[in-house]
């Protein structure tokens, strides 16, 4: 059961997050308050004033790590890679989240006690109440399928990036998933259910996902119901790799 000293560790890539990342790693510092509680952040190569945003805040986050990567890697490598430099703090668990919000974190601390009333290996953030443009809609539910069709399971959010470990599993996902995947956490879905690990799922309120989505620095999209051609060729690529990766 999760505690004052119990270790979590909250990991999240970012990406030119400069007008976000304060007051979201200060919305989850307090939403978890109660526990002992530590950040690491990935920033992938950001070309706005994240870095030194994130340093500054190491001065009020005593519990904060920086990782800087000298290149843009990718959303799915930065992943793995906070998830890599977490297991170093040796924690008791593990939480994965992205670094552009999109969750109440006013849920996140009924979340995170939800779920650990239960034994578990990984607890998975099913996202509701989510504004997402119709072809993000139409792309969730083809994740849900391929996932089922790789592990005979179907997942109710087969990409949710909000995740809780167990600090033993946290370290065979990256011992067992590809650190150069573009989509670990559709692949992690499928590599969880394959083994038999128990997997919850528990919903968690989005916030404003869909303006996320719209304007998000990930992708840049300016036309809300039609995906721009970055976003169309990262889905063919991850495609292939999909296709690619073996359980």
């Amino acid at each position: 059961m999760l505690n004052k000293r119990t270790k979590l560790v909250v990991s999240m890539p970012i990406y030119n997050e400069a007008k976000k990342i304060e007051k979201w790693l200060f919305d989850i510092r307090s939403a978890l308050f109660e526990f002992d509680t530590h950040f690491i952040v990935v920033n992938d190569a950001s070309k706005d004033n994240s870095r030194n945003i994130l340093e500054d805040l190491k001065l009020e986050f005593e519990n904060l790590s920086v990782i800087n990567n000298d290149r843009n890697l990718g959303h799915g490598r930065s992943t793995l890679l906070g998830i890599k430099q977490a297991m170093v703090l040796e924690p008791d668990l593990l939480m994965t989240v992205d670094g552009d919000g999109g969750i109440l974190t006013t849920r996140l601390k009924a979340f995170v006690k939800k779920a650990l009333k239960s034994e578990f290996d990984v607890v998975e953030g099913v996202r509701v109440n989510r504004v997402d443009p119709i072809y993000r809609k139409v792309i969730s539910i083809l994740v849900r399928i391929l996932v089922f069709l790789k592990c005979k399971k179907m997942p109710k959010d087969g990409n949710t990036p909000i995740r809780i470990y167990r600090a033993e599993i946290a370290s065979e996902v990256i011992s067992s998933v590809p650190e150069e995947l573009k989509i670990p956490n559709m692949c992690i879905s499928a590599w969880t259910r394959k083994r038999n690990l128990r997997v919850i799922e528990n919903e968690i309120e989005c916030d404003n996902m869909g303006e996320l989505v719209n304007k998000g620095s990930t992708w840049s999209n300016s036309r809300r119901n039609i995906p721009n051609l970055r976003f169309i060729k990262f889905c063919f690529g991850a495609l292939i790799e999909w296709f690619r990766f073996k359980l």
